[in-house]
């Protein structure tokens, strides 16, 4: 992702939020890679587990509601859960409408494997802050529920583990995702466009073209040479402005970058609006921190 991670000053609460939880879902693709699994899956396959431990038999609506997904997604993904031997679905003897969810013995083997995985870095993660169990772990949690709008204590004595953090904010990032792309989509540009002018709107001044060219090719897996294509094209289309080696944001970019950033406010914006300024810079603080260390650990 082509994000500037140096200096998160004037970033507001809603793009913290997305950014972090667009490194955390890269972070969770890349320790479920060898499962052969995907965040999508894992954030069906790890709530449904937890459902059948507490003796429950979800349907795709119950689940859905679980996760914060919508319900065609979780269908999608359901399916293709089933055809891979993961998740089984049974009708409903009270109801023949009702189909009911379960998970094969190799989908629930490879579902605690998942979660041991994914606990393990969140552990990790959560070192700077001094483990998951620190009072600061504890404050982020708490912000972290504000934010959702869910009670840490609601039906149990303990405050959620480490897991079920990550299904939040994966959640969270998933709303904030789905807005940041109608925000691109109002702008008509695209995601790959949006990534380059945010980064450099991100720095003082140009910033040298060779290194933005190695920065783009290494986080977005791509070949220098198709980096600097897609540099000169959007130096052509008058979005950035490259003289003496240096490239940065053309007028053109500087108004495309604040109409996505304004349509995303208005957007995202109503989901923080009922939160205390106090709950807001503790979220802040702590995903701000999470987000480096999982920068520095090489996850992102």
């Amino acid at each position: 992702m082509l994000l500037g991670m140096s200096d998160l000053h004037g970033v507001p609460a809603t793009g913290i939020i997305w950014r972090l939880s667009m490194k955390w879902r890269s972070a969770v693709d890349r320790v479920l890679s060898a499962l052969g699994l995907t965040h999508a899956q894992y954030a069906v396959l790890a709530p449904l587990s937890g459902m059948l431990a507490r003796g429950q038999q979800p349907s795709q609506r119950m689940l859905a509601d679980g996760t914060g997904l919508e319900p065609l997604y979780v269908s999608k993904l359901v399916r293709a859960l089933e055809r891979a031997g993961y998740v089984q679905r049974t009708h409903d003897p009270a109801d023949a409408r009702a189909v009911r969810l379960g998970l094969t013995p190799l989908g629930q083997r490879v579902t605690t494997e998942a979660i041991a995985l994914v606990v393990g870095m969140q552990d990790e993660l959560t070192a700077p802050l001094g483990g998951a169990q620190s009072p600061r772990t504890c404050d982020f949690l708490a912000a972290a529920c504000a934010l959702l709008g869910v009670d840490p204590a609601a039906g149990s004595a303990h405050r959620p583990d480490v897991a079920a953090i990550v299904q939040d904010i994966v959640r969270a990032g998933q709303s904030l995702d789905a807005a940041l792309e109608r925000a691109i989509a109002a702008a008509g540009t695209d995601r790959g466009t949006w990534r380059i002018l945010d980064f450099l709107a991100g720095t003082d001044a140009a910033a040298p073209f060779e290194d933005v060219v190695a920065r783009l090719a290494a986080e977005n897996g791509i070949p220098a040479k198709q980096a600097l294509s897609m540099l000169q094209a959007l130096v052509s289309r008058g979005l950035l402005a490259a003289q003496d080696g240096h490239v940065g944001l053309a007028p053109g970019g500087r108004l495309l970058h604040r109409r996505v950033s304004e349509g995303l406010v208005r957007l995202a914006g109503g989901l923080v609006d009922d939160v205390a300024d106090t709950e807001l810079l503790i979220a802040r603080r702590v995903l701000g921190h999470i987000a480096e260390r999982a920068h520095d650990h090489g996850l992102i």
